[in-house]
């Protein structure tokens, strides 16, 4: 892949209203909507003249942010995808985050790769199996893409295009990337071949927004 461009959605509903994130599924805020139109507009300006296409998760935040950036660029959405979700909460989808603490298990410290939060969700090993392996695939059927997913699912992809091969080498060395709401990330292929994190979680196109 050339060029790939790593999109948060907008603010949603679940973070105004106190509720878990993860597989809640609630639409965007106004001020998510406004969010996605700065970001279109932003990647518009700057790779328009590009052949991207667009893969979105199939949450409905992220189907809205990635249908606004469609709409603004022009760019086509190719894929929506299940496997692009934010790591699965289990139980606690859907429930204020007071309540949901009440179901969470006590973490394991001798396996906390594999320590499940809630009952019926991943752990970081299942969730970073989840993503990374279709996300492979991918890798080889595209060469311009923008995926429209969340915090969690875009850090699983960016520890696979830096080289991480399994979730314990990742704890190993004891590393995440911060992804914020809204945020543009780009990785690219250099003259030399290699993987170039040249953005991370960039959000000056919402200045104007503050």
């Amino acid at each position: 892949m050339d060029w790939l461009l790593l999109v948060r959605h907008g603010e949603a509903e679940h973070h105004t209203k106190g509720l878990t994130g993860g597989w809640t599924d609630l639409p965007l805020t106004e001020t998510g909507r406004l969010q996605l139109q700065k970001l279109g507009k932003r990647i518009k300006h700057d790779f328009g003249a590009l052949p991207f296409k667009i893969i979105a998760s199939d949450l409905v935040r992220a189907r809205e942010s990635a249908q606004i950036i469609s709409d603004v660029t022009g760019f086509p959405i190719a894929e929506q995808a299940k496997w692009l979700r934010e790591k699965n909460n289990g139980i606690a989808a859907g429930l204020h985050e007071d309540d949901a603490r009440k179901l969470a298990f006590s973490p394991l410290p001798d396996k906390p790769l594999d320590w499940r939060r809630y009952e019926g969700g991943e752990t970081r090993r299942e969730f970073f199996d989840r993503v990374t392996a279709p996300f492979d695939q991918l890798d080889q059927n595209y060469s311009h893409a923008i995926i429209v997913a969340h915090k969690g699912t875009i850090q699983q992809l960016l520890f696979r295009c830096m080289g991480f091969r399994t979730m314990d080498q990742v704890a190993e060395h004891n590393i995440s990337f911060e992804i914020s709401p809204a945020s543009l990330t780009v990785v690219q292929k250099n003259r030399w071949g290699e993987r170039s994190l040249s953005l991370l979680n960039d959000r000056s196109h919402l200045l104007r927004l503050r």
